[in-house]
């Protein structure tokens, strides 16, 4: 399967792109975005594939907060960025919500795809994004809170030990310096220190 993003190429090829999917050759996908899967669900399309979708729909986003440590939609669909600008976009049960914030910093996680690099945020800056106090009714909120926080840093340190989260913790410091997340890394540093205690 392939996906074709005609919004930054010629007139002329994009027309010719858009005279096969009149012909039933490709499907619309969204505006400018197209595939040559003529079989799989959109919605399908669009979950199997959606860092080309975030790289070709939301390019100077960062896929952040619950949806980088998840790494997929919510139950509703809803996947969550933070980039230069405010913007929904709606397509096949989806939803990519981007909130106005910091574009990807160095210290994130560039993730190459067919239609351009994406970005999400590591996991110091997306633990620090989950401690964000929210209004959103939790099964779709865009933080997943301080409980599930405690259980990641508890499978982190299971899994990688005591010195990677130590690590952990010191990327947590700079990149709350960098982003405003004083209070979130204090939060943090307190959960880190009662699994280190």
């Amino acid at each position: 399967m392939t996906l074709i993003d005609t919004r930054d190429i010629r007139a002329t090829a994009r027309e010719q792109i858009e005279r096969r999917a009149q012909g039933g050759e490709i499907r619309h996908l969204y505006a400018g975005l197209y595939t040559d899967d003529l079989t799989t669900a959109p919605e399908v399309i669009i979950r199997n594939e959606l860092f080309a979708i975030c790289a070709a729909l939301a390019p100077l986003a960062v896929i952040s907060h619950r949806t980088a440590l998840e790494l997929a939609p919510t139950t509703e669909g809803n996947v969550f960025l933070t980039g230069p600008y405010r913007r929904t976009v709606r397509l096949y049960g989806h939803q990519l919500t981007i909130a106005q914030g910091e574009s990807a910093l160095p210290s994130d996680v560039r993730i190459p795809t067919p239609l351009g690099d994406t970005h999400r945020s590591s996991d110091a800056r997306a633990l620090l994004e989950n401690l964000q106090r929210m209004t959103s009714p939790a099964a779709e909120s865009r933080s997943l809170g301080r409980a599930a926080v405690e259980a990641w840093l508890e499978d982190f340190l299971k899994r990688e030990g005591e010195q990677r989260l130590q690590q952990l913790r010191a990327q947590a410091l700079a990149v709350s310096g960098e982003l405003q997340f004083l209070r979130e890394f204090g939060v943090l540093d307190k959960c880190i220190g009662v699994l280190l205690g």
